[in-house]
């Protein structure tokens, strides 16, 4: 690899290390910030569905499974 090239990369990884550093601290910030109470509702919708997909996936399990040929 050129020398260039060899910049260039480490460039961008050291970007991505300070971004990484940046992300994190935000993430941090919205996750204490975040209004549970008020999006109880969402947070809810979101765990019945994935409780149905996985009824639907077990079910159709024991069907596979149980049904004879």
């Amino acid at each position: 690899m050129k020398t260039s090239q060899q910049d260039n990369a480490q460039q961008w990884i050291e970007s991505w290390e300070r971004a990484s550093v940046a992300l994190k601290a935000i993430k941090r910030h919205e996750l204490r910030t975040y209004d549970y109470a008020k999006n109880q509702a969402i947070v809810d919708g979101m765990c019945n569905g994935l409780l149905n997909v996985e009824r639907y996936d077990w079910i159709a399990d024991w069907s596979n499974n149980n049904v004879s040929s």
